[in-house]
């Protein structure tokens, strides 16, 4: 029988952690191990945690501070190789509930197709529309929403993924430097470089936002507009890596019209925002993250 750990990453939302690890109980198929990565909660998480008693196995690993989702998925990563022996890790956010038979649904597929790189989830909102921060692309374009064959892509979300334990040991970590925002991206790319990813679409989950839109610097509140630092300089680090330097210049003259949209634009706290573009298009030249690999159990 195919094990599978499911990895959870997790920061101060214990509400939706709760939800999550009883969904992940209720699949057909049956989780061997559940690993929750805590980035130093202060809401009750760690005491929610140790005070469990389940047939699942629960295995808690709480960091010593926030590292970001990238931290938290690069630790994920790490403790599935090196201290289970399970075969697929299916990784997810605190805040993405899936169906009874996502999992099930998942390893059908996995099993029929034979060779993939990853497998990516069917993630819609709470309404049952396409979650938009995570609608899946394939051939520059995003797949029409009903489309029931699964479909090919070269990336995907951490939100719902599913990776053998092969892959992982070829292609290594996921870049804990990202801090957030593009890091399961590239991870996905890296993997599609190896074998085929594929979208899913019988494989459902529900991703619990705020709101159903993806993040936008015009509009975002301004206690956020700073992550879009990391959105600039991990996008250009992809580019740099996968296109060489014509691509990397290509995909920074982008970013920076993008800045001058900003200028003309009638947004507030431009300032802020024109310097975070500039931050991250000149970080975006010289990061460089170091790739990782882990050794099995």
């Amino acid at each position: 029988m195919q094990k599978v750990s499911a990895v959870l990453v997790t920061y101060n939302r214990l509400k939706l952690l709760k939800k999550a690890i009883d969904a992940i109980q209720q699949q057909t198929y049956k989780v061997n191990t559940i690993v929750i990565i805590d980035n130093n909660s202060t809401d009750g998480t760690k005491e929610y945690i140790e005070s469990l008693s389940l047939e699942t196995k629960i295995e808690y690993v709480r960091l010593s501070e926030n590292g970001g989702g990238a931290m938290g998925f690069n630790q994920g990563v790490r403790y599935f190789v090196e201290h289970t022996n399970d075969d697929f890790i299916w990784l997810m956010d605190d805040d993405t509930i899936p169906y009874p038979d996502t999992l099930e649904k998942l390893l059908q597929f996995g099993n029929s197709v034979g060779n993939f790189g990853f497998l990516y989830s069917n993630v819609r909102w709470i309404d049952g529309s396409f979650s938009e921060p995570n609608h899946p692309w394939a051939n520059n374009k995003p797949i029409p929403d009903g489309t029931v064959e699964a479909v090919k892509v070269t990336e995907g979300n951490f939100v719902s993924l599913l990776m053998n334990r092969d892959i992982v040991q070829k292609i290594g970590l996921p870049y804990k430097e990202f801090f957030i925002w593009q890091d399961d991206i590239e991870f996905t790319r890296r993997a599609s470089r190896v074998a085929p990813g594929y979208w899913v679409p019988q494989a459902k989950v529900v991703h619990e936002t705020g709101a159903n839109v993806a993040p936008n610097i015009m509009t975002i509140d301004q206690s956020r507009i700073n992550r879009f630092y990391y959105d600039i300089r991990n996008a250009l680090f992809i580019r740099r890596t996968e296109k060489g330097f014509a691509g990397l210049i290509y995909l920074a003259i982008i970013k920076v019209l993008g800045s001058v949209r900003i200028l003309f634009s009638n947004t507030d706290h431009k300032r802020e925002k024109l310097s975070v573009y500039k931050k991250g298009i000149i970080d975006g030249f010289k990061f460089k993250p170091s790739r990782e690999f882990a050794k099995s159990k």
